[in-house]
């Protein structure tokens, strides 16, 4: 029977050769952890900026929608007092119900 000796050699410098190439590959692995742990913090801040950003962009428009509305209110009561004055508070007042007051009913 022939010698099992150099199949055996054979094998083990397969494994030795694998075991090293697994290894190298495992640094490679930690190294490319390192990096992403260095990463991972950027972007919770970017989510972080977004998120504000965001936060920022509704507060703005919702300044902008409160400024609208009192911009709509100012117009409103100048016009019920212009037509007072013209009409008086009696008949003003009719006439700010009727066309005023539907105007704001119509807006609910």
């Amino acid at each position: 029977m022939a010698d099992p000796q150099p199949v055996l050699n054979e094998i083990i410098d397969t494994l030795k050769s694998q075991k090293q190439a697994v290894e190298r590959n495992i640094e490679l692995v930690k190294s490319r952890n390192k990096i992403l742990e260095s990463i991972v913090p950027v972007d919770k801040e970017l989510l972080l900026k977004e998120k504000e950003t965001l936060t920022g962009i509704a507060g703005a428009l919702k300044g902008v929608t409160d400024s609208v509305n009192a911009v709509e209110n100012t117009l409103v009561s100048s016009a019920e007092g212009f037509v007072n004055d013209i009409f008086g508070p009696g008949l003003g007042g009719l006439i700010n119900t009727l066309t005023i007051g539907i105007f704001h009913q119509m807006e609910r």
